[in-house]
């Protein structure tokens, strides 16, 4: 699994999350599974799609979420969880700015996430590396224990 330095979210109806004493609140507008196909030229083409191509390096998934701006910072975790184990997590756990944890099971690797909350949004990338499995996976994406979004989609 391939992991891209990039950040998004978003949610479909508005309501507010605090997570623990003194968070941030954090009101979700709107949420969206994205993904796409890097083309020989460098381009992307959005998929549109909750069925990612199994094409290392050149198929990527992630999440945006959108919510109102304001100041502060938050912590927000994202896991991802695979059918079964992965070849190998590629450069996964080599990200500095957000290091990736790979869980026990080796099936699924967790990052915990700083993210600004006056830009309105956060996002995470991720592409198909070699040796992925193909089946059902899914995101969860939290902040402190509150659940913000839950993607899944199959991986073919």
């Amino acid at each position: 699994m391939f992991r891209q330095l990039c950040f998004l979210l978003s949610f479909l109806l508005p309501f507010q999350i605090s997570a623990h004493a003194g968070a941030p609140e954090i009101q979700i507008y709107e949420s969206n599974f994205v993904s796409y196909l890097i083309l020989p030229d460098g381009s992307e083409r959005d998929n549109n799609s909750r069925i990612v191509p199994n094409i290392a390096k050149k198929s990527c998934f992630g999440w945006l979420i959108k919510h109102k701006r304001r100041p502060g910072i938050a912590q927000i975790t994202e896991t991802l969880t695979l059918p079964s184990v992965p070849t190998e997590w590629a450069n996964a756990d080599k990200d500095t700015f957000a290091p990736t944890i790979i869980n026990p099971d080796r099936k699924s690797a967790t990052v915990n996430h700083k993210v600004a909350l006056d830009k309105g949004e956060f996002t995470s990338i991720w592409c198909i590396a070699k040796g992925d499995p193909s089946g059902e996976y899914f995101f969860e994406v939290r902040h402190g224990k509150t659940l913000l979004a839950y993607f899944d989609f199959v991986v073919k």
